[in-house]
């Protein structure tokens, strides 16, 4: 499976490119039950996901990142690099921000702590897990995200991490670049419950892809681990598509 059309919604002030991809199935969860216990990879389970969607190329940008809130909070700075050491609430502000600036249903609603997601808007979101493992495998079933052969798709397992440009490694089939390694990815959890709409401050979040600290077993398309404000981890943006572009 191709993606069928690359959208590029740049301005001049912090490009976000993104493609356009079919709804499918997917399988979450690993396959090892001792690994599942391990790595918190339960439930193992098959999702029909119900829109297209469109998915950003790569990680969002310092460059896009700025230009919409107004300040930088990576620890490894450059325009091309992907943000991190981001807050929680701030990425949901940021994605109603970027929607409000292309004119775009808001997807988040947010009163005091809580944080409900329409999943029926248009507007930037995060891919939830479900999601993201379906960009992420590319249509393909490689243990990393376009390959078997990790150097060939990820930054990862640096003594001395720095962040790199986004885009430098090989893109997997979808045509999505840093899925694995690079900077973990916030993305919205899916639970043994199914896919809740609205976390709050007590809601355990969850992160994917590894990054340039972690070794190469954690950028496995199917480890998942939990969100930690900041430590080299980034987002990704993601919208519902209702009807063709």
């Amino acid at each position: 499976m191709k993606p069928l059309e690359v959208v590029d919604f740049g301005n001049g002030t912090g490009r976000h490119p993104m493609v356009f991809l079919p709804k499918g199935e997917v399988v979450i969860g690993g396959r090892d039950k001792e690994l599942q216990d391990l790595f918190g990879e339960l439930p193992r389970q098959r999702i029909a996901l119900p829109h297209d969607l469109l998915m950003g190329i790569y990680p969002v940008t310092q460059a896009l990142w700025g230009t919409l809130m107004g300040f930088n909070p990576s620890r490894c700075e450059g325009p091309n690099r992907p943000v991190e050491e981001i807050r929680w609430f701030d990425v949901v502000e940021f994605c109603n921000a970027l929607s409000a600036r292309e004119g775009l249903e808001p997807a988040y609603i947010i009163i005091d702590e809580a944080v409900t997601c329409d999943w029926n808007a248009n507007g930037y979101r995060l891919p939830n897990e479900a999601e993201w493992v379906y960009a992420a495998r590319g249509g393909e079933f490689h243990k990393y995200a376009g390959s078997d052969n990790i150097d060939e798709v990820a930054w990862y397992g640096e003594s001395d991490p720095e962040t790199k440009p986004v885009g430098l490694k090989r893109p997997n089939a979808f045509g999505l670049y840093d899925m694995s390694g690079n900077v973990w990815e916030v993305v919205w959890p899916w639970n043994e419950s199914g896919l809740p709409n609205t976390l709050n401050s007590s809601t355990e979040l969850v992160t994917r892809g590894g990054s340039v600290v972690y070794p190469e077993s954690v950028a496995r398309v199917q480890w998942k681990d939990f969100f930690r404000d900041g430590f080299f981890t980034g987002l990704r943006l993601c919208r519902s598509v209702h009807s063709p572009l």
